[in-house]
């Protein structure tokens, strides 16, 4: 019975999971990536291939301080910031102060529902981190158009754009794969939950709780659940006191 449980929990992940990853973009270089069924992002079109960034020094609306220079798929250097995607012109005063925010290397796309951001991240020297978050937004009359979302919040490390872009424009058709996976799996269980309280009410006559098809069964499963996680709990801990 336990095993049971234990194979029905992990294979309902199972078929989320491959939900999930039916809708992601996935990353075929630092400036592109591509859905499970063919279309693709790709803002090779958009960059500098002469290490200066297409889209430089943007001012931040929240600071006359602040400007943000990004080139995709292609390194640029500018000031302090060399051999990177996205950088922070910071002006003190008398000279500009030049801030990493990541490098091309340091790229990752992910999916929402029909959002697509492309994020860097930097890890700096005694554990600074920054990184620089662009959704990719489709509108099929601009080229390219870089909204700068500024530092949220303030003191963060996280800085956060919107590019406007005829190349973020895709069809991604009908229902995916993982969609119609999911549907058929919630198909059943509706069926199994009408067809076996149907048999548990009318032929065997049960009431309240026991009418839901193998209660006994499916009671068990927070339970296990709970102890699933305190076990990999306790297993973590052990391996991290052990590195201490």
């Amino acid at each position: 019975m336990k095993r049971t449980v234990i194979l029905y929990v992990y294979f309902s992940f199972l078929i989320w999971d491959l939900v999930q990853s039916e809708d992601s973009c996935k990353k075929t270089s630092s400036c592109s990536c591509k859905f499970s069924n063919g279309a693709a992002i790709n803002l090779n079109q958009l960059s500098n291939t002469d290490q200066t960034p297409r889209f430089e020094d943007q001012p931040d609306p929240d600071s006359n301080a602040d400007m943000y220079s990004w080139n995709p798929c292609q390194p640029f250097n500018e000031g302090d910031c060399m051999d990177v995607a996205v950088c922070n012109v910071h002006n003190n005063i008398p000279n500009a102060s030049y801030f990493t925010l990541g490098d091309q290397d340091s790229a990752v796309f992910s999916t929402s529902g029909k959002v697509t951001k492309l994020t860097y991240i930097y890890a700096g020297t005694g554990g600074a981190q920054r990184s620089a978050e662009i959704t990719l937004t489709c509108d099929k009359d601009k080229e390219g158009s870089l909204d700068v979302k500024g530092e949220i919040p303030l003191g963060s490390g996280e800085y956060f754009f919107e590019l406007q872009t005829k190349y973020a424009c895709v069809d991604l058709g009908g229902i995916s794969i993982g969609t119609i996976i999911l549907i058929a799996f919630l198909c059943f269980i509706v069926v199994y939950l009408v067809l076996g309280m149907s048999i548990q009410t009318f032929v065997r006559k049960a009431s309240g709780k026991q009418r839901i098809p193998n209660y006994s069964l499916w009671s068990t499963v927070p339970g296990l659940v709970k102890a699933s996680i305190l076990k990999t709990s306790g297993q973590t801990s052990r391996a991290l006191s052990s590195k201490i």
